[in-house]
């Protein structure tokens, strides 16, 4: 570990008590000789501009993912060779980029985790600041169904049956393996007593009409903040005619639900009665925050999903310990399909591959025997698929190996709860950008291995699954982490045996 130098400690002092006014930082390395500093192109660009230019006409001219941009800048390849760390500037904003998943900041100090200018999620919970009594009012209704372990497991019996019965309606129909992970999350969310209660139109039933808010909200998300989808806005405005249409089909199963059903819990935030006239008033802002909890919670269970078959589909070794496992009757405390779908989310996952987050609060970092200070302004970015592959914490890190979970079990009383606790930040999947305290982790993340697990044991258990031209390879030009190619996927019910 370098030693502290003078350079470093007047540069400490100056951005300590100068702040954004310390010219310095704006001049080559903004931490010098404790963090290593990425710069190219012209001397001007070296000195001042940073990666500005090579910024923008990647990802606005070339129409490039942030994970392209990295990879092809060679920021991505210097952080790893640089202990997982470096900056890098873009103008004068400065970048602290990381490829490892070790939380640098406390979350209040930064920026809320879903951008709230553009309006794009209403007043999701993302959105709102940590300290806001509204945030810690909503983060409560979802954890209290989708993140109440007791509570969920208590529906084990009804989820079995839901999803027996929604897979027997794809026996030898042969469909894209994305298309078929979304139908199968959707209705049986959409089912389940009290958490959605969707139970006269599931919600795929609204996946033509509303096809650009439900199935492509990702791509739309992404086309709308870029600028570069022209028709985002008008795609965009269909959302509350989703929201509506869904409320208003499935209003007598919502309203006869269990008061733990997460429709009517936001109604009472809201201080509003459930009633069709509510429905029609509702405005913008709760029209959004709406469509987002019901998407974001199909979607993201479905992408994970459908990396976990496309994995066991490609390790026949996998595949058959799963059947075994599947058509068993000792269901383990922590399963060896727990262990694969945790895998999953390891090295394919279900949010953005790079996240960043924007400093709000002035803080100092220690690194070895220096401390730095980092501004207000600053970008925080981490590559998280890069993070999820860290060597110093798995032993297999760039392929699909159940053994790499076993590498971060602290004991023999470990399970999905303690592995995906606020408090552990080996694997990136269910975060922003990692913070010391992770109050933002989110709030349906035991939900989202349970119903998977749920699905896969159903699966696997009764049916002959036939996946073909898959291929598992991660898709760098999505801005979501995707398969090169899905596949199609066809299931045949196993004979019964005499």
């Amino acid at each position: 570990m370098k030693p502290k130098s003078i350079l470093s400690q007047i540069n400490y002092l100056g951005m300590k008590y100068f702040g954004k006014w310390w010219v310095f930082q704006y001049v080559g390395s903004t931490y010098p000789g404790i963090i290593a500093h990425f710069s190219d192109g012209t001397l001007l660009d070296r000195l001042l501009h940073g990666q500005k230019k090579s910024f923008h006409e990647s990802l606005v001219i070339k129409n490039k993912t942030l994970y392209e941009y990295f990879e092809a800048s060679g920021i991505n390849e210097f952080a790893k060779k640089n202990g997982g760390i470096c900056t890098f500037r873009i103008g004068t904003i400065q970048s602290i980029y990381q490829t490892t998943n070790f939380p640098i900041a406390k979350d209040k100090w930064l920026e809320p985790s879903q951008d709230r200018s553009t309006g794009i999620f209403g007043d999701f919970v993302g959105t709102l600041p940590l300290d806001s009594k509204a945030r810690k009012m909503k983060r409560a209704v979802m954890e209290s169904a989708l993140g109440n372990w007791p509570f969920i497991s208590s529906l084990e019996q009804e989820f079995k049956s839901h999803i027996e019965g929604i897979l027997s309606k794809y026996e030898k129909k042969e469909m894209c393996l994305e298309r078929f992970c979304q139908e199968i999350v959707a209705d049986n969310g959409s089912l389940i007593s009290g958490i959605f209660d969707f139970k006269v139109k599931p919600l795929s039933h609204y996946f033509v009409e509303f096809k650009n808010v439900t199935l492509d909200f990702f791509e739309l998300v992404s086309g709308l903040i870029s600028g570069l989808d022209k028709d985002a806005d008008k795609k965009f405005a269909t959302m509350g005619l989703f929201v509506k249409a869904v409320l208003k089909d499935n209003y007598s199963s919502i309203n006869s639900a269990p008061e733990s059903n997460i429709i009517k819990r936001y109604f009472q935030l809201w201080k509003l009665p459930f009633t069709l006239q509510s429905i029609d008033e509702l405005n913008n802002d709760y029209l959004r925050e709406l469509a987002t909890i019901m998407v974001l919670t199909f979607e993201s269970i479905s992408l994970s999903l459908s990396w976990v078959i496309s994995y066991i589909e490609h390790n026949s070794s996998i595949k058959q310990r799963i059947i075994e496992e599947a058509q068993g009757s000792n269901h383990k405390k922590f399963s060896y399909i727990d262990l694969v779908i945790l895998e999953a989310v390891r090295l394919g996952g279900s949010n953005p591959t790079v996240l960043t987050r924007r400093v709000i609060q002035k803080f100092e970092l220690q690194i070895g025997k220096n401390k730095i200070v980092i501004l207000p302004g600053t970008r925080l970015w981490v590559n998280r698929r890069e993070a999820n592959q860290d060597s110093a914490i798995f032993s297999n890190p760039t392929q699909f190996d159940p053994t790499n979970i076993k590498d971060i079990m602290q004991s023999n009383n470990e399970n999905v709860k303690s592995i995906l606790s606020k408090n552990r930040h080996e694997i990136n999947s269910f975060n922003s950008i990692n913070t010391e305290d992770s109050p933002r982790k989110c709030p349906a993340r035991l939900y989202t291995i349970y119903t998977q697990a749920l699905i896969i044991r159903a699966l696997y258990s009764n049916y002959q699954v036939n996946l073909k031209n898959n291929n598992p390879e991660f898709n760098p030009n999505s801005p979501m982490p995707k398969p090169l190619s899905f596949g199609t996927i066809q299931i045949n019910k196993i004979p019964a045996t005499s």
